[in-house]
């Protein structure tokens, strides 16, 4: 997004969001190079008898999707392996639909026979595709994921259709979170495929804008026994000789916005913001970097608890 200032200048701000990587390059089934039915990078294949009757449909996302149609009593099956990086935890995605109640949604850890099943979810028959997720435990270098109808209750008319399968590395709190969410949740989250790499995802651009306190000339002094000196536009130094010195200046603001506040300190200094009347009641004291909703002039004060101790006070809002 394009943001407009009545004052260009270079950014300055931080931006805070992700850069999301699907670590599943083939999981948009887009791709057919030998035209067998079955998408670049996965396998079909059986148990015992002959394979399932693969072919592609349309998808979810994307123009294609993987379908398998039962055929015979085999366990026909598509599945594709995958390295990993061990150090990270990853959630493992794909929206599936099913006719019939035999197809199975598999995860295991690579290793064939002596294979390690991460999940393996019973896909409901449905007309339309839904969300399934998997958690990966920690230190897993390689994964298998497979799509398959078991024999047991598998039927001519039993199929399945697999697209947008999202393998997603995530953080600590992630982990901790995911399994708190319900099932709406974690498909708003993690529901939306990524085709490789997608840059800042849910991004939050904060950008401090120009400095609205006045210079530091401005500051002003309640007490004759201390003493401001500015060093610079919005620093300065405090001096006093007597306990609970202050000096402040007044910044106007505008009614009902919200401004977020600073200010950098030196030695036993507070700090406080109040309302510009005979009695302000205080809006902050002493807490740095809070957003308030301002409805009047703002003073911004800084306090000397101690004597004899200068203090330096830059300004910011």
């Amino acid at each position: 997004n394009k943001i407009e200032t009545d004052q260009p200048s270079l950014f300055d701000g931080t931006v805070y969001g992700r850069t999301l990587v699907n670590w599943e390059p083939e999981g948009n089934f887009e791709k057919d190079s030998n035209n067998d039915g079955v998408a670049d990078g996965w396998i079909s294949t059986f148990g015992s008898g002959g394979p399932g009757i693969p072919s592609r449909t349309k998808g979810k996302f994307g123009d294609w999707a993987q379908k398998l149609i039962f055929s015979t009593s085999s366990n026909p099956r598509i599945y594709k392996n995958l390295n990993l990086d061990s150090s990270k935890r990853y959630l493992v995605t794909a929206w599936i639909k099913a006719k019939g109640n035999s197809t199975r949604f598999r995860v295991g850890n690579g290793s064939h026979t002596a294979d390690t099943t991460f999940a393996n979810l019973a896909v409901s028959a449905a007309e339309d595709f839904v969300f399934y997720n998997v958690l990966l435990p920690a230190n897993t270098p390689k994964i298998n994921i497979t799509l398959m109808m078991q024999d047991a209750g598998s039927a001519e008319t039993d199929e399945f259709t697999i697209d947008g399968v999202f393998v997603i590395d995530i953080g600590s709190s992630e982990v901790s979170e995911i399994p708190l969410l319900s099932k709406n949740e974690l498909e708003m989250r993690y529901g939306n495929y990524i085709d490789g790499m997608q840059s800042v995802r849910g991004a939050l651009i904060e950008h401090p804008g120009r400095n609205l306190v006045p210079p530091a000339t401005n500051v002003i002094t309640q007490a004759s026994s201390s003493t401001v000196i500015a060093l610079g536009t919005n620093l300065i130094e405090l001096t006093t000789t007597a306990a609970h010195a202050n000096a402040f200046i007044v910044v106007p603001v505008i009614p009902n916005q919200q401004y977020a506040v600073s200010v950098n300190l030196e030695g036993g200094t507070d700090f406080a913001i109040y309302t510009d009347s005979n009695t302000p009641p205080p809006l902050l004291d002493t807490e740095l970097h809070q957003r308030l909703s301002i409805v009047a002039t703002i003073m911004l004060y800084a306090f000397i608890s101690g004597i004899l101790l200068p203090a330096l006070v830059g300004f910011r809002i």
